[in-house]
């Protein structure tokens, strides 16, 4: 896609560009359509005499290399170790490689630590080298392929000892004699494409960044994204609009009394929701990019702690509108910061849910799965009625306390009203639904620190809690699928 899209240069096609794609479907198609003419006979006959051509240049290669590997191959095992190796390179380069150049290429045609390589391996990796060979055009032009192929090998192996001699210079202010020594060795095209070697200091091996690196990389890259991303604007008029119609219907409409816990526990659920929603997008987006960056060498930590902090910024400001807007509209008659601050620990939480479920689920069924965890665990186990039996001690009140977030929140901003309004309702029904909501939340305290200061370090415990699982997901999830 990188090539199609013009990003990376095409070595086949100079001055390559993507509208060049669409005559080259012509082509094919014409191509094909010659199959069933007889009259393009002369010219398909050219086409497949140059295809069986590159194949048998490609078979001749083949042979070539399975001869000289049997003659190294003395115990007829189709195996050979590292001194084989290095024999048999020998034989093909004209060269003798160094210990470090042998063992690389070998950890490359077998794999890392390996101590012999097989016959199938060495022929796959010497017919996939590139023929970039810069010699003379005519004995270039009137060469054929295979001749092109052993001479790739050999300077695929002046390039790595090259390379390495390059590596020890820069550590050490002596030459290496012994680069000096094979370098007289190549001609004079040779000797100039291994000074501009030395001079990259190029190698086999690619030492990646570390973790603050990376950190701030993907920082930088993750404040462009979050610049360029609109979809924001969506959630934000979502979130005036629901805090202008809460506020409205509080205040003027149903006239709701300015304790009580039910209008607080409907608008943490709203707000849960959105938020939980709109954090999908955290892990949930472009993940075979991040699978294919994670195989090469990309630091997970970095990637996840890069994308939670930007996204604290989209949780301040959305948090700040909803609970801006209501609070003009109501008037709670609470001191903002108090009253705000569990809505903004709300919006802490579910935005961990979101990143969870974006993780353990498919991206297209998130947005199903967040709806359906924030309307039990919230509007349905955070009810008063409901938390009045379940609240019995036991397994089942540990389950609702782990889980429930609102059974936390909306305690914390009722126990702020009914400290600062201490509340006296005349009428039954009010007398009672406030000695329930006092019941539910008003006579546990777990750690003994206080009413309000235990739910801040509940909400803070569970949104930790959700945020590790979820970094476990991101590290051990769909390492089957590193591209």
């Amino acid at each position: 896609m990188d090539v199609i899209s013009g990003e990376v240069k095409n070595a086949g096609i100079a001055r390559f560009e993507t509208a060049m794609l669409f005559d080259m479907w012509e082509d094919n198609k014409s191509f094909a359509a010659s199959l069933d003419h007889a009259e393009r006979g002369p010219s398909l006959r050219r086409t497949l005499t140059c295809i069986e051509r590159n194949q048998m240049d490609r078979a001749v290669l083949t042979a070539s290399l399975k001869e000289e590997f049997a003659k190294i191959d003395h115990n007829l095992a189709f195996e050979i170790d590292e001194d084989e190796l290095r024999l048999l390179l020998t034989r093909l380069a004209g060269a003798e490689p160094g210990e470090t150049v042998v063992r690389e290429l070998m950890d490359r045609m077998a794999g890392p630590d390996a101590e012999t390589v097989s016959e199938s391996q060495f022929l796959s990796y010497l017919n996939g080298l590139s023929e970039e060979v810069a010699g003379d055009a005519e004995v270039e032009g009137a060469s054929p392929t295979w001749v092109r192929r052993f001479r790739s090998i050999r300077r695929h192996i002046e390039e790595t000892r090259h390379s390495r001699a390059a590596t020890d210079l820069s550590s050490d202010s002596e030459p290496d004699s012994t680069s000096q020594g094979s370098g007289d060795k190549t001609d004079d095209s040779d000797d100039n494409e291994n000074e501009t070697l030395h001079s990259r200091g190029q190698n086999l091996s690619r030492k990646t960044p570390g973790f603050l690196m990376q950190m701030k990389i993907l920082m930088t890259r993750r404040l462009v994204q979050w610049w360029r991303m609109t979809e924001r604007m969506v959630f934000i008029v979502a979130l005036i609009f629901a805090a202008t119609f809460f506020g409205v219907l509080d205040r003027y409409i149903v006239v709701q009394e300015l304790w009580d816990a039910n209008p607080v526990l409907y608008l943490h659920t709203a707000l849960a929701l959105l938020m939980g929603i709109f954090c999908l997008h955290i892990f949930g987006e472009a993940q075979p990019l991040f699978w294919r960056e994670r195989a090469r060498g990309m630091n997970v930590p970095a990637f996840y702690l890069s994308r939670a902090t930007i996204n604290m910024v989209d949780l301040v400001i959305q948090t700040f509108f909803f609970t801006a807007i209501y609070y003009v509209v109501r008037q709670p008659c609470v001191p903002y910061c108090t009253w705000a601050l569990p809505f903004f620990l709300v919006s802490l939480v579910a935005s961990a849910w979101g990143a969870l479920v974006s993780l353990a689920v498919q991206p297209v069924k998130g947005a199903f799965f967040v709806t359906l965890l924030i309307f039990i665990t919230c509007g349905l186990l955070g009810q008063p009625s409901m938390l009045v039996v379940m609240l019995q001690g036991g397994q089942v009140e540990l389950i609702v306390s782990s889980l429930s977030l609102t059974r936390w929140s909306v305690g914390m901003n009722f126990y702020t009203s009914v400290t600062m309004l201490n509340p006296n309702p005349v009428r039954l029904k009010d007398m009672a639904v406030l000695h329930l909501e006092k019941d539910v939340y008003l006579k546990r305290d777990w750690w003994g620190i206080g009413i309000w200061e235990t739910g801040l370090c509940a909400m803070l415990a569970m949104s930790t809690g959700i945020r590790v699982i979820a970094f476990v997901l991101l590290v051990y999830r769909n390492r089957d699928k590193n591209v």
